[in-house]
């Protein structure tokens, strides 16, 4: 080969030597290294309030822009969490790095509250009130998210006691989300009765709830239980010193008040027909004079069908019955026993005996005793659980149903 030739060569080769170095840096220069993160699942997303969320998760992998055939698996590093139990919108980060490149993508999880506020109406959707009686709405609201919201639930619409008719409430509320909750209760305001008719007439359940022996030192805590559940009740009273101010108390506060007697000493008040009569006269007078009005509703100690009162005398409860009616009076026994006489039982108990006892009844006279704290204790469970089983609680007129037992003496 001739020097020429080899020169010739060498500068071909130097030549395509530099181009190479030239395209190697080119493509150096205008490559780029890429990280690629794709996303499993939607995003963004929804999930309700309170449930389970569980991350669908993405993939990555490292390529280039000019050698878009790799690619090469990376590792992803995970940050954000999602927290159902506040409402909200989360950000869930996934990164991966790629020969010194860091690539990340973001999914949006949004937290949403979709459910309404539950509205309860104490009773039921349908209530059924004698006409002129005292009118105390009861409801309750509760959110998933917000809890308790019965402060805010907005009432639509009024109930007349003294007009006889039908009426619709409408119960909204709104929970921290815009959702709402809505409730409807219709109330039915029975025609007025004539007088000594039973104020339980065309009701088919029905709870007069009565306390015996009072007033002692519970009666003013079973009044403020009373009044905060907007129920009239009975009481047949005795002479109880220290406490017969709650026999106005209770008066005034629309509640029944019937003579039990004066001293409730059963060799006392039943020694003679005479000796029962003198008891009862002084027990009418302390009502009169704590009321400035009488009454014509008494109990018996022990009830018409006692059987004590025969150590005593003989025959005494067929005569005073049936002189009740002549003078004017209605005397009442009971068909539901709430099992607290004893003094030995506990609220639960009476609970109980009373819910057990007044079930399968049209109208239900309970049986109870104020001078048993546990017995009060127990009151607001039961007519909590009469409202909400439709049950109308009243206070016993002389029309009443008297829930009369055998006289068996």
């Amino acid at each position: 080969m001739s020097k020429k030739s080899k020169i010739w060569i060498a500068s071909i080769l130097a030549v395509i030597s530099v181009a190479a170095a030239i395209g190697g840096i080119t493509m150096y220069l205008v490559n780029k290294w890429e990280v690629v993160i794709t996303l499993k699942g939607d995003s963004p997303s929804t999930v309700e309030y309170g449930d389970a969320w569980k991350d669908p998760g993405a993939t990555a992998y490292g390529t280039s822009t000019l050698f878009t055939f790799t690619h090469d698996d990376l590792k992803l590093h995970t940050t954000g969490k999602v927290d159902t139990s506040k409402v909200g919108t989360y950000e869930i980060t996934y990164a991966a790095k790629y020969r010194g490149v860091e690539g990340k993508k973001t999914r949006k999880v949004t937290v949403q509250d979709s459910q309404p506020p539950a509205i309860t109406v104490d009773g039921g959707e349908q209530i059924t009130l004698p006409y002129g009686l005292p009118w105390q709405d009861s409801y309750s609201a509760t959110d998933n998210v917000d809890g308790d919201l019965t402060a805010k639930v907005q009432v639509d619409g009024q109930v007349n006691v003294n007009a006889a008719g039908s009426y619709t409430l409408r119960y909204q509320v709104s929970d921290s989300s815009g959702n709402q909750g809505t409730a409807t209760r219709q109330v039915t305001v029975m025609p007025p009765v004539a007088p000594n008719a039973d104020p339980a007439a065309g009701l088919d359940k029905v709870i007069y709830l009565t306390f015996d022996d009072g007033p002692g030192p519970a009666t003013a805590h079973l009044l403020d239980i009373l009044a905060a559940k907007g129920v009239k009740a009975t009481f047949f009273v005795t002479n109880t010193m220290g406490h017969t101010d709650m026999i106005g108390r209770a008066y005034r506060e629309g509640h029944s008040i019937g003579i039990h007697t004066y001293t409730h000493q059963y060799s006392q008040v039943y020694a003679s027909d005479a000796a029962y009569w003198a008891d009862f006269d002084r027990m009418a007078q302390i009502i009169r004079d704590q009321t400035g009005q009488d009454t014509k509703i008494m109990r018996f100690p022990g009830g018409s069908s006692n059987t004590v009162s025969r150590s005593y005398s003989p025959g005494i409860m067929s005569r005073l019955t049936k002189l009740m009616a002549v003078k004017g009076y209605t005397y009442f026994d009971w068909n539901v026993d709430s099992g607290d006489a004893s003094g030995h039982t506990n609220a639960a108990s009476v609970f109980q005996n009373i819910t057990a006892g007044v079930q399968g009844k049209s109208v239900s006279v309970v049986l109870c005793h104020d001078i048993h704290p546990t017995t009060v204790d127990a009151m607001p469970q039961v007519i909590d659980w009469g409202k909400q089983n439709g049950y109308t609680f009243l206070p016993l007129a002389p029309g009443s149903y008297p829930a009369h037992h055998s006289v068996a003496n």
